[in-house]
């Protein structure tokens, strides 16, 4: 007997396979693409174990059915709950740096489907994502001699991006494809790949109706990406989080590296006795720990594919130090890893490290005695310009405006808000404010909205101030199964610091695009005044609250507000985050132009 949720599935599919029958008759260019790909977002991966395995199977099959062969596609792997986009980034760009040719896959996207898959850091032409989406789509509709039929019918949209990213990079010949997991890892769509390096980034509690309740249970499943032989490297986790990845670690027989932090790597490049911090492209002291993470997947990619041998690595000068890095290297490159002797010779090397080169940031955490330290070393120029031009939009972002700066970042967890407050926090005594517009990475709609936004009307609104005010604004939503309270709580201990707190939905239906549409559902009015009393339960203030119907409307009221200068954290749902990218791209752009004439 059916269970109720394989029910639903089987409705949704059956109800989504119609769509698609009808979209099939549709011109096979872009627009059409992503019509299609709209209609299976409502398809998900069940919960259930069975379900989940059977998400890699389709995967694979699909793959089969396009004929891409992803076997010799060199790639990197990376899970993590918080900080896996951005250390895929970094590593990208530090690639690219070094000459490679690069693929890049994450999710999900700010504003354009397109800024999932990209080569060489740009994401994919229209007119490619375009004709490799309609060569999968119609090899997925065909039945197969095995006697599957349709299996784009039991394709999610998640499946399928992932399914056309492979596609697209094994055509271009890609060098490296970083890929970023989905949800989880170890039935992630992404999953079915053996990379020459994974990594795991930071762990914290999401997703927990499909990855788990606790900590080590979700961990598990992140850690699920590891396979036989393939160095999976981590930096400093919380307890339960490191005895998964251990555990996993011995059943699988991927070696575990624990990477330095970045302060190792300034160390090494200290040749004064004095410090000189790293530029890195992303802000927020948490893309510390990403970055570092990154340089450690770049290097040891470099070093397993052979690619090293063409560059100047500086070397350390004491000769003791110089072997035991030697011994590293090899051991990164694969070198008798599964013989127990080489295991017991490279574990005494390492024990014998001199103090210089040790993780000074080891003692934080638990359980490490099947933890290998991966070393710092002396970083080239390619290194060092790739964390500092590595650009990842919606991630502790600064867009500025006359006398308006937005602080964009995409925290949606209780723990990655914290570092958001924190970043805000720093920034506000810093007084730090950057412009970050850049075309390469936004894309425009063709709606016109807030037009009447300009420069004039600013600072109009600037001069209108009594006093020589700085205001600080919180905007704030969030998306899924998520606790209001838990989210919210880290934001309020900074309450005192934001004259106002607006609470908005994002601009998730079409029609809200429109700057004189104004009107939201009951549950999405109902969810804003949760959020409000929820505010109100944790700080007790009340009379800075404001709701709001729409995101343009938000931006009306900030660009009228009577204050000399204003700061806006915008945060929470990525969606919402998107949104404000769109449209404050869309209005620099029509100020640009206007200021010009």
């Amino acid at each position: 007997m059916l269970s109720s949720s394989s029910m639903n599935t089987d409705q949704q599919n059956k109800s989504t396979t119609s769509l698609v029958d009808e979209m099939a008759q549709l011109d096979k260019n872009y627009e059409n693409a992503l019509k299609i790909l709209d209609s299976l977002i409502a398809r998900k991966v069940t919960s259930d174990v069975g379900g989940q395995e059977q998400n890699l199977e389709i995967t694979t099959n699909c793959l089969k059915r396009i004929g891409v062969d992803i076997t010799k596609l060199p790639m990197i792997h990376v899970a993590g709950t918080k900080g896996k986009g951005s250390t895929c980034a970094f590593c990208e760009t530090i690639l690219r740096k070094n000459g490679l040719k690069t693929g890049l896959f994450t999710s999900p996207h700010l504003i354009d489907i397109r800024e999932r898959i990209r080569i060489n850091g740009a994401p994919v032409s229209t007119e490619l994502f375009g004709s490799a989406f309609w060569e999968c789509y119609d090899k997925l509709c065909q039945s197969s001699l095995g006697g599957e039929k349709d299996l784009i019918a039991k394709t999610t949209y998640f499946r399928l991006l992932v399914v056309l990213a492979f596609k697209i990079f094994v055509d271009a010949g890609v060098d490296v494809a970083i890929i970023e997991v989905g949800i989880g890892g170890r039935y992630d769509a992404t999953n079915i790949i053996h990379p020459v390096v994974c990594g795991i980034s930071s762990i914290g509690y999401d997703h927990m109706e499909i990855l788990g309740n606790s900590l080590y249970e979700i961990a598990m499943q992140k850690a699920g990406i590891m396979k036989k032989h393939v160095p999976c490297i981590t930096y400093p986790q919380r307890e339960e989080a490191m005895d998964a990845f251990v555990k996993s670690s011995q059943v699988s027989g991927s070696p575990l590296y624990m990477c330095p932090s970045i302060e190792d790597y300034e160390r090494v490049l200290s040749e004064d006795g004095k410090i000189q911090r790293l530029e890195l492209g992303l802000k927020g002291e948490h893309q510390r720990w990403n970055a570092s993470l990154a340089i450690a997947l770049a290097f040891a990619f470099m070093e397993r594919t052979n690619r090293h041998e063409k560059l100047e690595i500086p070397s350390f000068s004491p000769l003791e130090e110089s072997i035991v890095i030697e011994k590293f290297k090899n051991k990164l490159r694969g070198e008798d890893l599964s013989s127990s002797q080489s295991s017991s010779k490279s574990s005494k090397s390492l024990s014998n490290i001199p103090s210089s080169l040790l993780n000074s940031n080891m003692s934080h955490i638990h359980n490490t005695q099947h933890v290998e330290t991966f070393l710092p070393f002396h970083l080239p120029e390619a290194y060092i310009n790739g964390l500092r031009e590595c650009k990842w939009p919606g991630r502790c972002q600064v867009l500025s405006f006359p006398g308006l700066s937005f602080y964009i970042d995409g925290a949606h967890t209780d723990e990655s808000l914290d570092l958001c407050r924190k970043w805000f926090v720093s920034c506000m005594e810093k007084n730090q404010v950057s412009q970050e517009l850049d075309d390469h990475y936004y894309f425009s709609s063709d709606n016109e909205e807030n037009a009447l936004l300009t420069t004039e009307r600013r600072k109009q609104a600037q001069n209108a101030a009594t006093t020589s005010t700085h205001k600080k604004v919180l905007v704030f939503n969030y998306t899924g199964p998520r606790d209001p309270k838990k989210l919210l709580t880290p934001l309020s201990k900074s309450s005192d610091l934001f004259d106002y707190v607006i609470f908005c939905p994002t601009d998730s239906v079409k029609n809200s695009l429109n700057k004189h549409h104004t009107s939201i559902s009951k549950q999405e009015e109902e969810k804003l005044n949760l959020l409000r009393q929820t505010w109100i339960d944790l700080t007790n203030k009340s009379d800075n609250i404001l709701l709001f119907h729409s995101i343009n409307e938000v931006l009306e009221f900030l660009w009228d507000m009577k204050s000399e200068k204003v700061s806006v954290l915008a945060t929470g749902s990525i969606y919402l985050i998107g949104d404000f990218s769109r449209k404050l791209h869309k209005i620099y752009k029509a100020i640009s132009k206007r200021d010009n004439k």
